[in-house]
């Protein structure tokens, strides 16, 4: 994550954030067509602005490596997540590759008993075209979230495409 964003994306982040409130989402996947279009830096943006408004954001970083030191949630439980704290005042959590199965039986994510303690619940999910392996399916995990955001670059895809 950038640690000074530009004012333009600073006011994208919080204009977003204000929609997100405004319809009262809860469980949020954030989602692109292709590889590094700047998904899991949105997700980590948002995170930290609804932190900044006194929010109590997680980020599921399903797009995780099972390299990165990112402490795992139990979703096939009912326990809370134990997500760690950021510097920048949200949570973050990922769930193991064998347990990407949850994500994809398209169970609605708001009543899950583990993420209660959430205002906010951010999905970093990984992209629909070339997704890397042992990776939840990005369009059943869509499918259980209150919303999503698409985040497309111009000038790479053809509509069609997305």
């Amino acid at each position: 994550m950038n640690e000074q964003p530009t004012l333009q994306r600073q006011r994208a982040v919080e204009q977003i954030l204000l929609v997100l409130q405004r319809l009262g989402l809860k469980v949020v996947g954030l989602a692109s067509p292709i590889p590094a279009s700047g998904v899991t830096e949105l997700s980590q943006d948002l995170a930290a602005a609804a932190a900044d408004a006194g929010v109590k954001p997680l980020l599921l970083a399903l797009n995780a490596s099972e390299d990165d030191a990112i402490p795992h949630w139990d979703a096939l439980s009912d326990a809370a997540v134990a997500g760690q704290r950021t510097p920048h005042g949200y949570d973050i959590a990922t769930v193991s590759a064998d347990q990407h199965r949850y994500f994809n039986a398209v169970r609605p994510l708001r009543d899950h008993p583990g993420l209660a303690g959430y205002d906010l619940v951010l999905l970093d999910l990984p992209p629909r075209l070339n997704p890397l392996p042992n990776r939840p399916n990005p369009i059943a995990t869509a499918a259980a979230c209150d919303g999503v955001v698409l985040v497309c670059l111009t000038n790479v895809l053809e509509t069609q495409e997305i």
